[in-house]
């Protein structure tokens, strides 16, 4: 199965993350339960020897894990009380004029939802705006993209057959770009000039 760009929001190694600290808090859990249990049995064992040091020594150990076991579960515990974040979204649309196979023309609209540190007007040290140069090289990708593709296309295709292929196209830009989280959708294609009719001729 061809990649697709990261479009979950949280994304995925969020949630993996989440999952796997709720399973090191879970071992801690239950571990700190078998090591309290231990110790407090070999207290009793320690009381009833009359304080047999054979006895102390590995109550003592039994004490440090336990230390140590809750020491991780309450780290874990609050970690989790942490809710995975949710990526704030910047949208916008784009509109692309594109030209099919058979000469006809159409609009393309493309819905984009980029995150929002993407989507905020910051300037960098040149004092150039960073998000008009992220949106506009996005667009730029997006063009080069759906230029050739539409030409191999003898006819208007449909909506979700144009986003299908931006979805597979896109992932290298949000790789290089590191972008978490990239939603693409084409909600509409309007045709603008339908094919031209063939001349007729007459003899």
């Amino acid at each position: 199965m061809e990649p697709r760009i990261r479009s979950a929001n949280p994304p995925l190694t969020t949630v993996l993350a989440y999952q796997k600290l709720g399973k090191e808090n879970t071992f801690y859990s239950y571990g700190f339960i078998v090591a309290a249990a231990t110790a407090g049995v070999l207290f009793v064992i320690y009381l009833m020897a009359g304080f047999n040091p054979f006895v102390g020594v590995p109550l003592v150990l039994a004490l440090l894990v336990a230390a140590f076991l809750g020491f991780g579960q309450n780290r874990t515990a609050r970690e989790l009380d942490v809710i995975p974040p949710i990526v704030p979204l910047y949208a916008y649309n784009t509109n692309f004029m594109v030209k099919f196979a058979d000469h006809s023309l159409a609009d393309i609209t493309v819905h984009f939802q980029i995150p929002r540190d993407k989507g905020i007007h910051t300037s960098d040290y040149r004092g150039c705006d960073q998000t008009q140069e992220f949106i506009e090289q996005l667009n730029r990708v997006t063009e080069n993209i759906l230029t050739p593709f539409c030409l191999r296309c003898p006819t208007l295709p449909d909506e979700s057959v144009v986003q299908e292929h931006l979805h597979k196209e896109l992932v290298t830009f949000q790789n290089e770009n590191f972008v978490s989280v990239l939603k693409v959708n084409v909600p509409i294609i309007l045709p603008i000039q339908p094919p031209p009719q063939p001349k007729t001729v007459y003899v």
